[in-house]
């Protein structure tokens, strides 16, 4: 062999070792924080993003570069193998990306119970979900927090894993974001207006739960044309505040928060006729039995919907629009639970429930714009109403106080709300 070429192989291996070094180190020093677990693994906290776009990719550019122009065997090294991930998320959120090692410095699955964020003023916030990995090489945690302490210089967090008797508690770093917008507060009352229709947030109380949790709970006037409109009920609220943070609660340590009101007319309330779709007469069933529908509308062209049946006080199982099984039941208390999943490429959709009383099953495959409302002439204003939510498109609602009518007239009606936003001085905690 001759000199020159001994002298590069030497370069070349030089150049590999310091390589191999500086990419090493930094692979170690891009994680945020690491705790050792009982096994003998340590739980790693690699990174935090923020917004609706997230990805994770520790390495820079530059050293990237130096990776790749290593031999492939050597990219390979698991010491040395590019991590990287990446979430969509609609709305803006926190994202922590947890990773775990075994005592070898090989990854393995985060097996993740729950996790939550803490403040300076004991507020805990927990996550929304948390995205895995499918990549066996890097099995990654992504987990979603829509409301955390954005200007905390730290996030105190805590994750929950699985055959591990104590919490992980982690204090991450928490990285400059861009400024923050600055809102200026109304002061109260506040009042919404739109054409003859206004609503005024008169007061605000907040309370601090023992659980760390802070509610507020709003006062609302509402009015037609200058008179009280008790038709109209206000649903849901949805609190921000100026640093990205939203949710049904938020901890009071922004000075200024906006509150998103959504208000809907009641089932007493006064409807065009184009907005009412009549199902027409319906039979009751006996405790343990179900009549079948099938019925489609769409009221006010607001979102395609079918009753699939009524059920008598009991328990049932339903797949695809199909009353699979169904008996009486002495339950006092209401259950329930849905799945969809694809067997041979084909869509199955499931829900079973338990109910004392008179129930209505319907679907809405394609969503609803608005509140759903169902009333019966044979019950003005008696017939109360409460639907329980599912994952998937079923829609139940409990029909209270029918037992022991024999048939029903029955109309639906899908009401779009009225939306109303309001910014003010965050109010005081009591506890």
């Amino acid at each position: 062999m001759s000199l020159l070429r001994k002298v590069t192989f030497v370069v070349i291996g030089i150049f590999a070792v310091v390589a191999i070094g500086w990419l090493a180190q930094h692979r170690a020093s891009s994680s945020l924080a690491f705790k050792p677990l009982s096994d003998g693994s340590r739980l790693i906290v690699e990174g935090v993003t923020y917004g609706t776009n997230h990805e994770l990719n520790p390495i820079p550019l530059s050293q990237v570069r130096m990776l790749e122009m290593l031999p492939r065997a050597i990219q390979n090294w698991p010491l040395l193998r590019r991590r990287s991930g990446s979430v969509n998320i609609v709305s803006d959120q926190v994202v922590v990306w947890l990773t775990r090692e075994d005592a070898h410095g090989k990854y393995i699955p985060v097996t993740l119970e729950r996790a939550e964020i803490r403040d300076d003023d004991g507020c805990v916030f927990g996550s929304a979900g948390w995205t895995g990995s499918g990549d066996s090489s890097f099995p990654y945690v992504a987990i979603h927090f829509p409301v955390a302490p954005r200007r905390a210089g730290h996030l105190k967090l805590t994750a929950h894993i699985q055959n591990e008797t104590k919490p992980i508690n982690f204090l991450v770093p928490n990285r400059k974001q861009k400024p923050f917008s600055k809102w200026q507060p109304d002061p109260l009352p506040i009042v919404y207006r739109t054409n003859a229709f206004s609503i005024t947030l008169e007061s605000l109380q907040a309370k601090r739960t023992q659980l760390g949790s802070f509610s507020i709970t709003p006062q609302f006037q509402i009015r037609s044309n200058g008179i009280p409109a008790p038709e109209w009920n206000h649903g849901a609220c949805e609190y921000s505040d100026p640093t990205g943070n939203h949710g049904s609660f938020l901890c009071p340590s922004e000075p200024v928060m906006r509150l998103r009101a959504y208000f809907f007319r009641n089932e007493e309330s006064s409807f065009s006729s184009n907005e009412v779709w009549r199902v027409g007469e319906v039979q009751i069933p006996a405790a343990g039995e179900f009549t079948a529908l099938n019925r489609a509308g769409n009221p006010s062209g607001r979102g395609p919907m079918t009753i699939v049946g009524i059920t008598g006080p009991g328990t049932y199982q339903f797949s695809n629009d199909n009353c699979v099984s169904h008996s009486e039941s002495h339950s006092a208390g209401n259950s329930m639970s849905s799945s969809r999943m694809y067997v041979n490429g084909s869509l199955t959709e499931t829900i079973q429930y338990t109910s004392p009383d008179t129930c209505l099953l319907m679907t809405a495959p394609s969503g609803v714009e608005g509140k759903i409302i169902i009333r019966s002439p044979e019950h003005p204003g008696k017939m109360i109403v409460s639907e329980r939510s599912t994952s998937t498109q079923w829609r139940l609602f409990n029909l209270h106080r029918t037992n022991t009518d024999a048939k029903l007239h029955l109309e639906v009606m899908i009401e779009k709300p009225v939306v109303a936003e309001f910014t003010f001085k965050t109010p005081q905690a009591v506890k």
